[in-house]
């Protein structure tokens, strides 16, 4: 199994199946999702078109599970835009790699970048010739610094990866009472990725 399939299987566990963004999911600021995809924020992805042809038989959305094209389709809308973009594929440490894409999945590419940069400058307190600049974009100055960590430390970013998108929550949940359906959910994909 590849480094991304690893973090895929362990992230699309999480991320369920087809939600119209009716009803109890109305909340969800993605309106019509599929595998964590929304149709409000990637209407491009050619998925949508498929699951709109499989619409029209009776047994929707039960029918989306067999269709491996759609199935080949969520595999590669998350490669290209949170594994690829990210460059998760040339850090060394799989745990980070599965948290990163996690968080670039749930929250966006950028954050999951600015945190990184600002996790790893937290290591850095009174050493800041190694900072890096927090520019949400993971580069070779970033890439490079985070493959130096030793285990040890590579751990201590983990943890603080998961602080920060613990507070990303908290701040939503403290801003727009709309959101606290996903309250329980949130809590879960903290512990979603663990260091195995």
């Amino acid at each position: 199994m590849t480094d991304f399939e690893i973090a895929y299987n362990k992230v699309m566990g999480h991320e369920g199946g087809y939600h119209a963004g009716t009803g109890a999911n109305a909340a969800d600021r993605g309106g019509e999702t599929y595998k964590g995809i929304a149709r409000r924020f990637h209407a491009k992805w050619n998925g949508w078109e498929i699951i709109d042809g499989l619409k029209k038989e009776s047994n929707f959305p039960r029918n989306l599970k067999q269709h491996s094209q759609l199935q080949g389709s969520v595999n590669d809308f998350y490669k290209e835009h949170f594994w690829e973009t990210n460059k998760l594929g040339s850090l060394r440490f799989q745990q980070l790699k599965n948290k990163l894409f996690d968080i670039g999945v749930n929250m966006g590419k950028a954050t999951a970048a600015t945190f990184l940069q600002r996790g790893f400058n937290y290591l850095c307190r009174g050493n800041t010739a190694s900072k890096l600049k927090v520019d949400a974009v993971i580069g070779a100055i970033t890439i490079s610094r985070i493959n130096q960590l030793n285990d040890n430390d590579a751990r201590h970013l983990y943890n603080l990866l998961n602080i920060q998108q613990g507070r990303h929550y908290l701040n939503i949940l403290d801003n727009d009472s709309s959101q606290e359906a996903f309250t329980r959910g949130w809590i879960d994909r903290l512990n979603l990725i663990n260091q195995s």
